[in-house]
């Protein structure tokens, strides 16, 4: 498995892309993926053999997409 999370402003945004439904959206771009605590860190778990430039680009359009960008923490 590939496991992704993100930080901003030294914290961790994981939670947040879940109030946005990352889950459903990713599941929609047929990169499905599930919210779970690794390594004592919440991320996003993927399939190993997942395209890593299509990911990278799905999530940069879903930052932009709800205006993660513009969050203040």
């Amino acid at each position: 498995f590939f496991f992704f999370f993100l930080k901003k402003n030294g914290r961790n945004m994981c939670l947040t892309f879940g109030l946005y439904e990352f889950e459903n959206e990713m599941d929609y771009w047929d990169m499905p993926t599930k919210l779970k605590k690794y390594n004592g860190k919440m991320g996003f778990i993927f399939d190993k053999n997942i395209n890593r430039i299509d990911l990278e680009m799905e999530i940069a359009r879903f930052i932009k997409h709800n205006d993660l960008n513009k969050l203040d923490f």
